[in-house]
């Protein structure tokens, strides 16, 4: 689960039986070890943020999150998602996204980068690829 504000965190986590919330003025030791116990399945659900957890870790396990609210970074919603996709998925990562009618123009916002960034890859590997056909 990732939220964006610390009475999101606390209300998912109190919510949800069994859930474990990694905050950001918890100790680091206890923070790396309740992430790193997600990742070895020592409990089944993880609440934190994207600016916590986003990056460089392993969630191949996982294969079902959903945002509830979402910030303005395509980058960090990006990596987020990518926790899962990591080598040894074996599921379609399920990811669902939770925003009030306030936040539904930082939604559009996150899609609109999304839909950019994906053409500008696409337009980069056709790229890539006219330069191998013409110097060979």
């Amino acid at each position: 689960m990732w939220c964006g504000l610390n009475a999101e965190a606390d209300a998912l986590t109190a919510a949800i039986p069994g859930a474990v919330n990694v905050h950001g003025s918890m100790d680091p030791d206890e923070k790396a070890a309740k992430l790193l116990g997600f990742a070895d399945g020592e409990f089944d659900v993880l609440v934190t943020k994207p600016s916590i957890a986003s990056q460089g870790l392993n969630y191949q396990h996982c294969h079902r999150m959903a945002f509830v609210g979402l910030g303005d970074s395509y980058e960090q919603y990006y990596q987020a998602i990518r926790r899962c996709y990591r080598y040894g998925q074996t599921e379609v990562v399920d990811a669902h996204v939770i925003v009030s009618d306030v936040e539904r123009q930082i939604a559009a916002n996150v899609a609109r980068k999304e839909q950019q960034a994906h053409r500008i890859t696409t337009e980069l590997v056709a790229e890539m690829q006219r330069n191998r056909k013409g110097a060979a």
